[in-house]
């Protein structure tokens, strides 16, 4: 290695080495720098921290004041709230209360139409006259009740709406197999208000006249009416009624 080399290297090393301790003496003077700051800082805190601040002070008194006038005003609203519910609460009362009273008129409506149709059913039901049945102990249907029956599918017809039918008649507490033929006869009439019945409705509507022999023997049109499709339904329905109710007695 040359000298010249060398010369370099040292003068290289010498450099960096003035790098650094400049670097070190920057790093050391902001330290102290900082520490002054600090120091002014704490001073300052200290200062103002026991100050006594007239203006803020008033300031803080005057907050107070607002505060409380604020805390007094919702008091206010939460009594005044507390009297709206109770209001509403009288109020909802007041309602159920109609309510109830509404629920029973329409109860007492209902009741009054079914005594309605029960008692047009005692005016019109079990009106044969003479063609639909026969006296036979018991009564049944004649060759013309049995062709009705089937023409308005009334054997369909009471199975689909038995629960219904049976339900009229319970109302009637029927004790014997007369009162359970009379009981049938007038259920039917009285389901005769509702939309069961709107397919013997329409066939009665269409349905055309039926020959039947009078006492001579001689042949006449007759015309099927609803209470007819009554009548000729109640007996099959009293004969199912009383095979549900053996306790009441037949003979």
């Amino acid at each position: 290695m040359t000298a010249a080399e060398i010369t370099g290297i040292i003068f290289g090393a010498i450099t960096v080495i003035g790098v650094i301790l400049s670097g070190v003496w920057v790093i050391i003077n902001k330290s102290f720098g900082l520490g002054r700051f600090t120091n002014r800082v704490e001073d300052i805190d200290r200062r103002t921290e026991t100050a006594a601040c007239r203006a803020h002070e008033k300031a803080i008194d005057g907050l107070a004041a607002d505060i409380k006038e604020i805390k007094n005003d919702i008091g206010n609203i939460k009594g005044c709230i507390n009297e709206m519910k109770y209001g509403f609460s009288r109020i909802k009362d007041d309602f159920s209360r109609m309510q109830s009273g509404f629920d029973k008129m329409h109860g007492d409506i209902d009741a009054m139409q079914a005594d309605i149709l029960m008692v047009k059913a005692a005016i019109k039901a079990n009106d044969d006259p003479g063609y639909l049945s026969m006296k036979r102990s018991p009564r049944r249907l004649s060759e013309l009740g049995e062709q009705i029956l089937k023409d308005i599918d009334g054997a369909d017809f009471i199975r689909q709406h038995r629960e219904t039918l049976f339900e009229i008649m319970d109302r009637y507490k029927p004790r014997t197999a007369l009162d359970v033929e009379n009981a049938a006869g007038d259920a039917c009439v009285v389901a005769t208000d509702s939309d069961i019945f709107d397919g013997i409705k329409n066939y009665v509507y269409n349905a055309p006249s039926y020959m039947v022999k009078d006492a001579d023997g001689k042949e006449q049109r007759y015309d099927l009416s609803l209470m007819d499709a009554c009548f000729v339904l109640s007996l099959p329905l009293r004969d199912l009624y009383l095979e549900a109710h053996p306790e009441i007695p037949t003979k």
